[in-house]
Order: structure tokens, then sequence, then C-alpha cells
């Protein structure tokens, strides 16, 4: 074989190679994009660049890997359906009471799932890995919570927190979330609604 061919050979290798890791790269893309879905382009958003942003959605997934999850058992399943639409009977009477409400039941979901709730940013990343889909209703809802705190929620901004709550609480819970929102009005048709636990599981 002569030195061209060797040559050659060698660049048709390193080029296989090259062809080899691209499409490597391309599948990883591909799956993590299609397993996060909008959480990926945030996180590429929020990284130095794609390749930062996909180190970081992998280390997430191995992170998940290490907890412990655990199913919800039916009864508790029911529990916490009922629990939440005392939540929304809540929101007639005192709206920024019921999204703290709302709030303090979907942490407890998530820890009760094998999640953990003491650091938020740590819970939002682990999260993501089986729930991004809703993940952006969790931060509006929990932003909107903390606006609450400090006084300067309207109530349609917290009407608009449970509906997100909602997102991921039934995203989480494996129940389908009905098209009933939280009352804008305190009719005696809304409150009996409301405390018969219609609309919003």
């Amino acid at each position: 074989m002569t030195a061209t061919q060797i040559t050659l050979l060698v660049l048709l290798v390193v080029l296989l190679i090259a062809v080899a890791i691209g499409l490597g790269w391309a599948a990883r893309r591909r799956s993590l994009r299609r397993r996060f879905g909008p959480e990926y382009d945030r996180t590429v958003h929020e990284q130095d660049g794609r390749m930062s942003a996909e180190r970081e959605l992998v280390n997430r997934e191995k992170r998940h890997k290490e907890l412990e999850l655990r199913d919800i058992k039916p009864e508790d399943r029911e529990r916490y359906i009922t629990r939440w639409r005392a939540v929304q009977a809540q929101f007639v009477d005192d709206p920024p009471a019921a999204v703290e409400a709302g709030d303090d039941l979907v942490t407890q979901l998530v820890g009760d799932r094998g999640y953990p709730t003491r650091d938020y940013d740590e819970q939002l990343s682990l999260l993501s890995v089986e729930h991004a889909r809703t993940l952006g209703n969790y931060r509006d809802a929990h932003d909107i919570y903390l606006k609450s705190e400090r006084g300067e929620a309207t109530t349609e901004d917290l009407r608009q927190a449970l509906v997100h709550y909602r997102a991921l609480f039934a995203d989480i819970l494996g129940v389908q979330p009905a098209d009933g929102r939280p009352e804008r009005s305190r009719t005696a048709t809304d409150v009996d609604e409301a405390r018969r636990g219609g609309g919003l599981l």
C-alpha cells in the first residue's frame, strides 16, 4: 500500500468517525428535545451554549435516576383530589389563601412522589425530566404566589396561579384536569359549584 493510499485511508477513517460522532450528537439532541420540550429551549437560553445546556440536561437525567420515586396510591390520589377541590372552594372567599394552599399542596404532592422540596431550583431541574411540559405552569404559579406574598397580585393573577398549579398537579397525579376554572364571581351558583368541587379536577 502506497503512502498516498494510507493517507487516504486514514482520512476516510477520521471522516467516518466524525460522521458517527455527529450522528450521535444529533440523535442525543433529538432525544433531549423530545424529552424536555420547552425546557430544552429554556435551558439553551440560560446556558452559555447548546452543548453546555445539553450537558446540564443529561446531568438532570442522571440525578433523576438516583431519586426513589414513588407511585401515588389510588386512595391517596382521591385524597389529593378532594383537597384540591377544597382549595378551589377556598378561592371564592379568600383568593390569596387559596393560592398559598395550592402551593403547599403541590409541594406536598411533589414530596410524596419522592422529589426534593427544600431547594426550589433543584426541585424544578429534577421535575423537568418527567414533567417538562407543565413545568412552565409551575414557575408562573410560583412567581404569582411570591407576588401575592408581597401584596402585588390581582384577583385575576391569583386565579391564573391556581390554573397553573392545576396543570402540574394533574400531571404529577396522573389525572386529566377538567375545563373549569376558579370562579371570578361570588354568585350562589358559583359558590355551590366550588364547594361541590366542580372544575379543577
